[in-house]
C-alpha cells in the first residue's frame, strides 16, 4: 500500500526531515519501503479528507498503541472509527486546517486531546500529499516525548515551588528585621529610662524599688540580646555580615573575655579559667564578633554546668591555625543533636536543658560568625561529661589602615554591655 502513495509529491521540507533523523534517503522504492517500516519515527498515511488509514509502520503502533496496534483491525478504518472522541476533538481541527491550507504543520510536545491520548505528549509532523493540487493524503511522523515532557514540566513545577519558597522566605526575613528594628525603639527608651533613674534618682531609691528594677533592666537586655540576634540572623541569611579585621593579640582577646564572665559563673558556683600554649600571637580579626562567639560560647557553658563544675577556656596552634576550645562539665548534648544546634532554632529537647533554653539562635549565628571570620566550629560532646566546642582561626594578619592612639581597648564599656546582654538569660 505505501508503494502507492505518490511520495514524489512531497515538498522539500519532508525529505528533508527524513534526512535528519536517517542518513540516507534512497529513491528506490525497497529502500523507500524499508525506510518506512524501519524508521526512527512512528509514521502513518492518512486519506484526505475523510482520514481512512491507509498504512502505518509498527514504531506508530508501538508509540501509540491501541487501537492501532493490531493492523489488521486498524487499516482501512477511518480515524473516527478507530478514536470515537476524535470528532470535534483539537486534533480534529489541527487536521482539517490542515488539508484546507496545504502546509505541513509541526508540532513540538503536542498533548493528546481525545480520551485515549491524555496525559501523553508527541513531537508531530503532519504533512499533507497533493495530488493535481488536491490534499489526498497526510503523513503523520511521530516520536512519544511523554517521559521528556512529563519530566521538563516536574521540574519547571518544582522550579515554581522553589521560587515562591525563595520569595516567602525572603519576606519573613524581611518581616523578622522590620520587626527587629521596631523593637529596639520602645527598648532604647526603656533603658534609658532605667539609666537615667539609677543615675539621677539613686539616692532616693529604696531596696523595694531597687529589685523591682533589676528584673526590668535584666529582660531589657534579654530582649535587645534577641533582637541583636534576630536582626544578625537575616543579615546572615541575606549574606550581608560585614567584617571588620584588625590585628590583635588573639591571646590577649580571649583572656580579657575569659575574665569578663567571672562573676557570672562565681555566682553559679562554676569555675572558669584560661590557659595558652601560645605567649603572644597577633591575627586579624573582627574583635566585636569574636567577643560575640566566645560570649555566646561561655554563656552556654555556664547554663549548662553544674555547680562545683569547670569550664576551660584554652588557645593554642595546630597545623598552621589558631585554635580555641570551650570545654565544660556539663550535661552533654546527644550525638543524633550535635548538627541541629547550630541550625538557626535548633535545640537540644532535653528535660534537663529545657530549664535553660533560649530560642536556639545563639550557635546558628556563632557558626555564620565563625565562617564569616574564615574560621570554623565544632563539637564532641558527651552525656553527663560535658562538652568541647572548637573554634579554628586562621593564622593570619589583616591588611588594615593605620590607627593613631590605642589599637583596642579590651576592658571598656562594650565588652561589659556585651556581657550583660549575652548572659541575660541567666538566673541566679
Amino acid at each position: 500500500m505505501i508503494l502507492d502513495i505518490p511520495f514524489d509529491n512531497l515538498d522539500e521540507t519532508f525529505y528533508s526531515f527524513f534526512e535528519n533523523h536517517n542518513s540516507r534517503l534512497y529513491s528506490n522504492a525497497l529502500f523507500l519501503e524499508r525506510l518506512f517500516n524501519d524508521n526512527y519515527y512512528g509514521i502513518a498515511v492518512f486519506t484526505s479528507p475523510d482520514l481512512i488509514l491507509l498504512e502505518r509502520n509498527e514504531k506508530y503502533a508501538e508509540q501509540f498503541g491501541e487501537p492501532f496496534d493490531k493492523k489488521d483491525t486498524c487499516i482501512g478504518r477511518s480515524i473516527k472509527q478507530l478514536i470515537p472522541d476524535f470528532e470535534g476533538s483539537k486534533s480534529e481541527k489541527l487536521i482539517k486546517n490542515i488539508t484546507l491550507t496545504g502546509e505541513t504543520l509541526y508540532l513540538q510536545e503536542f498533548e493528546g486531546s481525545v480520551k485515549n491520548m491524555n496525559g501523553r505528549y508527541w513531537d508531530n509532523s503532519l504533512t499533507p500529499i497533493s495530488v493535481d493540487g488536491e490534499v489526498k493524503y497526510i503523513v503523520s511522523m511521530l516520536t512519544d516525548v511523554t517521559t521528556k515532557t512529563q519530566t521538563k514540566k516536574h521540574l519547571e513545577e518544582q522550579s515554581k515551588i522553589i521560587e515562591a519558597l525563595e520569595n516567602a522566605i525572603e519576606m519573613k526575613d524581611e518581616f523578622l528585621s522590620l520587626v527587629s528594628h521596631e523593637f529596639r525603639t520602645p527598648l532604647n527608651v526603656i533603658n534609658t529610662a532605667i539609666q537615667a533613674i539609677e543615675l539621677i534618682c539613686k539616692d532616693e531609691l529604696s531596696d523595694r524599688l531597687k529589685n523591682y528594677l533589676r528584673p526590668i533592666k535584666q529582660n531589657c537586655f534579654r530582649q535587645q540580646r534577641l533582637v541583636n540576634n534576630l536582626l544578625d540572623i537575616t543579615r546572615a541569611d541575606a549574606g550581608r555580615i560585614k567584617i571588620y579585621k584588625k590585628n590583635i593579640n588573639i591571646v590577649f582577646l580571649t583572656k580579657a573575655i575569659t575574665e569578663s564572665v567571672q562573676t557570672y559563673s562565681s555566682q553559679k558556683g562554676v569555675t572558669i579559667s584560661f590557659v595558652s600554649s601560645i605567649d603572644k600571637k597577633v591575627i586579624g580579626i573582627d574583635d566585636e564578633k569574636y567577643e560575640r562567639i566566645l560570649l555566646n560560647l561561655l554563656s552556654n557553658a555556664i547554663k549548662f554546668t553544674p555547680e562545683g563544675k569547670c569550664i576551660t577556656v584554652s588557645l593554642y596552634s595546630n597545623k598552621g591555625r589558631i585554635c580555641i576550645d570551650v570545654r565544660d562539665e556539663g550535661i552533654g548534648i546527644p550525638k543524633d543533636k550535635a548538627d541541629i544546634i547550630f541550625e538557626r532554632f535548633g535545640q537540644v529537647d532535653s528535660s534537663l536543658s529545657r530549664q535553660a533554653e533560649g530560642t536556639g539562635i545563639g550557635l546558628s549565628l556563632v557558626k555564620r560568625f565563625v565562617e564569616a571570620l574564615g574560621g570554623s566550629i565544632s563539637l564532641k560532646s558527651r552525656i553527663n561529661y560535658g562538652s568541647t566546642f572548637t573554634i579554628s582561626l586562621p593564622d593570619e594578619k589583616a591588611v588594615e589602615e593605620p590607627i593613631k592612639g590605642k589599637i583596642v581597648d579590651l576592658m571598656d564599656n562594650r565588652l561589659i554591655q556585651a556581657a550583660t546582654i549575652e548572659f541575660s538569660d541567666i538566673y541566679f
